[in-house]
């Protein structure tokens, strides 16, 4: 099963980018998958060294507005076909140490899933973001949902 694990980010602080892009980068190893940073930014981010020479990282300077449109970038991407699963995650949220763990065990015992979306939990307070995410579905059998990160499947 391979991921490619999206963030898009523009005009956020560098400090929650490189949360983000570690906790991916601490999950996913070059043969689960890749780590897309889609820099929406007029210049680009000034990332480290260390990050940018990971073999499974890629960045691609795409200047759009918004989300969305940096979202759909990736159906006109080519290299998308390589991927068994893209997972998208806020610039401002990160992944919970477990996730791609648990997201294996969810999509091996459910192989029929196309789609799956998981909600928005506070650092630190097990308590949804607000009632818009608390409605999402069950949290089960992910323990929690970090600061401020949306993802989608």
């Amino acid at each position: 099963m391979r991921f490619l694990i999206v963030t898009n980010t523009i005009y956020r602080g560098l400090d929650f980018v490189l949360r983000n892009l570690n906790s991916s980068i601490r999950q996913v190893k070059a043969e689960d998958g890749d780590i897309l940073l889609i820099d929406q930014n007029k210049i680009l981010l000034d990332l480290p060294e260390d990050i940018l020479k990971i073999s499974n990282f890629k960045r691609i300077h795409y200047q759009v507005q918004t989300i969305s449109q940096a979202r759909n970038f990736l159906l006109q991407w080519k290299n998308t076909s390589l991927y068994d699963w893209i997972l998208f995650c806020d610039d401002d949220g990160y992944f919970c140490d477990d996730y791609i763990t648990r997201f294996k065990n969810i999509c091996n015992q459910n192989p029929n899933l196309d789609a799956v979306a998981g909600g928005i939990m506070v650092h630190g307070t097990q308590k949804y973001y607000s009632p818009r995410h608390a409605i999402g579905g069950s949290m089960n059998l992910f323990n929690y949902k970090l600061l401020m990160g949306a993802n989608f499947a």
